[in-house]
Parts: structure tokens; sequence; C-alpha cells
């Protein structure tokens, strides 16, 4: 469905057919709605997978400008591809807080901060990186664009409604249509995890990990 015929749906529901005056106003709502569904799970529809090119000692790269959540990052580097490791902020600031200071190389850790990913250690040469993460919607600019949810018009729509009726500060329809539209969220999240294909094995328990690397040429490894 596109935006124009979701608030057609969603006035029919609120028993407002006709009011251009709230109509107007579902543009809006429906931005909310799209927001909300993707704050609670990144659907295969708001998933990309995207690259770029290292340059020699240059660390900071730009994302995408909707980029919610990364969920990989590998560096391409024909048989010695690897994923990268997530590393947060602090931590990196913590361990290497002037990484010019080392010598450059082969990027084996990560860092996000808002649309700026930092690979450590600083590219020694061109690299591609290959980058899959989510994204926030887009924003809609017509009636006739197609909602980026497929197949999910029924809880889009429930959204919509409890949306509008919380505008309208009618509690009890907003709570009822939000308890329908939550549930519908669970049962699309649980179709979406189920992966036939895939049989995950449990790995035993350590309580220490293992490194097979030099801890003196790695900040961020243990002992070495």
């Amino acid at each position: 469905m596109n935006r124009g015929e979701f608030k057609t749906e969603v006035l029919a529901n609120v028993g407002r057919v006709g009011d251009t005056a709230l109509s107007a106003r579902l543009d809006r709502v429906y931005m909310r709605a799209l927001f909300r569904i993707s704050r609670a799970y990144d659907f295969k529809e708001v998933n990309r997978a995207t690259w770029f090119n290292t340059e020699a000692d240059v660390k900071e790269y730009e994302l995408h400008e909707r980029c919610k959540d990364i969920l990989s990052v590998v560096l391409v580097d024909g048989t010695n591809s690897k994923k990268l490791e997530y590393i947060p902020p602090r931590a990196l600031d913590e361990s290497v807080p002037y990484p010019e200071a080392w010598a450059t190389g082969v990027p084996t850790h990560y860092s996000r901060y808002w649309y700026q990913l930092e690979l450590w250690k600083i590219p020694n040469a061109i690299y591609r990186v290959n980058v899959r993460q989510s994204l926030y919607p887009g924003e809609c600019t017509s009636d006739g664009d197609e909602c980026i949810y497929v197949r999910k018009d029924d809880m889009v729509a429930a959204f919509m409604t409890a949306e509008t009726y919380k505008l309208q500060m009618e509690n009890d329809e907003y709570i009822r249509w939000m308890t329908d539209a939550m549930r519908m969220l669970k049962e699309y999240k649980k179709e979406e995890e189920n992966q036939p294909d895939y049989a995950p094995v449990a790995r035993p328990f350590g309580a220490e990990p293992t490194y097979n690397v030099r801890g003196w040429d790695n900040p961020f490894i243990k002992g070495g």
C-alpha cells in the first residue's frame, strides 16, 4: 500500500472519512508509525549491503545518513578477508587515545560515532570494506510513495490508527489499537526470525578468552 491508501484506511478506522484537516495531519502520523516500527525491530526491508574503499592514512569514513544499526563490517583482502571487531568509542579512546602513534596496517577493529565509522589500525593501503547495516525510514514526500514494509500493511495501519486516536485524545481506542499493533509486530518479528535452514550449534562455555595473536601488537588483546 502507499501512503494515500493508508490514510484512507485510517480515516475509515477512526470514523472520520472525508476529514481533510485530519488527513493532512496523517502525513506525519504515517512517518511516526514507520519510525516506531523501525525502532522496535530491523525487518529485512530496511537492511542494506553497502561498501566503501579505504584510503591510506585515513581512519574515519562516512556511513549512510540514515544508518540505524551496523550489522557487520568486513574488510576485503583476498583470502585474508575478515570481519572487523566492534569496539565502543570510549573503549577505543581509552586503549588508543592517539591512533596516529601506531604504525598503519590492516584494520582489525572499528568504532561508530554518530554517522562516522573509525577504523583501527589506520589503513596502510586501499581496502574494500563491506558494511551490512539497517536504515531508518526515508522521508515520504507524496501519497503515491509505497510503504517500505512489505506484506505488513495491517501492522502499519494499526500503528497509524493508534497514533491518530492519540491525537484525538481518545485513550481507550488508542490502547486498543496499540495493543493490536504490538501483537502484530511480535508476530511479524517471530516470522522473520524463523530461519528453517539455520541450526545454531552451542559452543562450550569458557571463563577466559583464548587469543591467537600477539598482544604487544594490539592494544585490545590481553596478555601476549
